[in-house]
């Protein structure tokens, strides 16, 4: 019988990273966009910062956050484009409402905050922490020590790397781009 050959290269530079990667809606103008910047970057989880003031979240972004709590929660009330529009008077369609805010991010809420289908609005550091840890629970329990051609490196795998041959070698080259094939994968 003919096994089916897997390659299975894992790359040095990641080792230590906890591979939780989050997306962030804000302005660097608003102090709990950058409390949520900080409180990621405190917990060393890789950020995907998309700053409004130089692009706007896309229609189907806005729509994810919108049907999981509301066009209406989505809405800043209180912020000072929200008054110079004069929108406090208006009554728009929902459809109207999402073109609104597409066309003004400033009149969004920040900061809006993505991980994976976790959503949150506004500074919700409970909800981020209870998220942090589930994703690490999640990352460190138990998993098989090889890798299948449709499973990536386990974690074992990486322990492995990290303990018998990054701890003994000292290269001269860039880490980053120096790739290893693990004994779970031969």
């Amino acid at each position: 019988a003919e096994q089916e050959e897997h390659t299975c290269s894992t790359t040095l530079g990641n080792i230590g990273g906890n591979g939780l990667e989050v997306q962030v809606f804000g302005t660097q103008k608003s102090q709990e966009t950058r409390r949520a910047l900080r409180f990621w970057s405190e917990r060393r989880v890789r950020v995907h910062f998309v700053d409004l003031k130089e692009r706007a979240a896309s229609k189907g972004e806005l729509q994810r956050f919108a049907q999981k709590f509301g066009l209406s929660a989505l809405i800043d009330k209180e912020s000072r484009r929200y008054g110079e529009l004069g929108l406090s008077a208006a009554r728009l369609s929902d459809e109207r409402w999402m073109s609104q805010l597409v066309e003004e991010p400033f009149l969004l809420k920040q900061p809006l905050t993505r991980m994976g289908n976790r959503l949150s609005i506004g500074l919700a550091e409970s909800d981020w922490k209870a998220w942090v840890e589930a994703a690490r629970r999640l990352s460190s329990g138990p998993r098989p020590a090889f890798c299948s051609s449709s499973a990536s490196c386990s974690r074992s795998t990486w322990a492995w790397i990290a303990t018998t041959w990054w701890a003994h070698s000292t290269p001269s080259w860039p880490v980053k781009s120096l790739r290893r094939r693990s004994p779970a994968c031969r």
